[in-house]
């Protein structure tokens, strides 16, 4: 009986719920097309850990890669990255001016149990908001590298400043023994042989320097994480 009831009320009042329905619809169309589109781009990248000294569990090395892959997702949305990216696609003013222009919005998000972070850029312009989801990942690993080479600087321009003098000094000695031509006294023959054995010590020595030098780059290398974008943004038609 109550079903019978409800089945009235529904039948005399269907012209009630079809016009509001109607009237629901026909404001969020006009709310919309009022309204200014936005456009999402997004772009892939990949953070490839350096690998450490330790031997560490399966366990450990994702709970590290979550962890650094939350901390980039953070380092990715520095003022210092958004003021290069701006820079490099030629736009004018401070990017807080250039994102009201366009209404710009950065949306970072780690992806789960991966080294993998998504890009997500939002603009009124959809050209834009892809050119800055593909600029981002170039600009944050110059930078990033430079940051991380910060901490062999020191080193890296001592050695080479010991080299540098080390190789000046090997040219001064070759120039003094090639003015002992002739030997003719046992003093001259003297002091070939010692400047002989000073040369042969300077190149040692050089030769340890250019060792050193390249053994700190693989150090570098080794010790540095990568960072590879792996899906381009592409320009959003809807």
């Amino acid at each position: 009986m109550e079903l019978q009831t409800y089945l009235n009320l529904a039948r005399k009042w269907l012209w009630l719920i079809v016009l509001a329905a109607l009237l629901a619809g026909v404001t969020v169309f006009f709310i919309s097309r009022q309204q200014t589109p936005i456009y999402q781009a997004t772009s892939t990248i990949l953070i490839n850990q350096a690998r450490s000294a330790v031997q560490t569990s399966d366990y450990s090395d994702i709970l590290t890669s979550e962890r650094m892959a939350k901390t980039y997702a953070r380092m990715l949305q520095d003022w210092e990255v958004q003021q290069q990216v701006a820079k490099e696609l030629g736009l004018e003013g401070a990017f807080e001016e250039t994102g009201q222009d366009y209404q710009i919005a950065l949306n970072i998000v780690p992806v789960r149990d991966t080294q993998l972070i998504n890009i997500q850029v939002e603009s009124t312009d959809p050209e834009l908001s892809a050119a800055i989801a593909n600029a981002l990942p170039t600009v944050f690993g110059q930078i990033n590298q430079a940051r991380q080479q910060e901490r062999y600087t020191s080193t890296r321009q001592a050695l080479q400043q010991d080299l540098t003098a080390v190789e000046a000094e090997i040219v001064d000695t070759q120039r003094a023994l090639s003015q002992l031509v002739e030997l003719k006294t046992a003093a001259e023959q003297a002091e070939q042989a010692r400047l002989q054995g000073i040369l042969r010590r300077y190149e040692t020595s050089y030769t340890a320097l250019l060792n050193s030098l390249e053994q700190l780059r693989l150090t570098e290398a080794q010790t540095a994480d990568v960072i590879t974008a792996t899906s381009a943004a592409r320009v959003p038609a809807a």
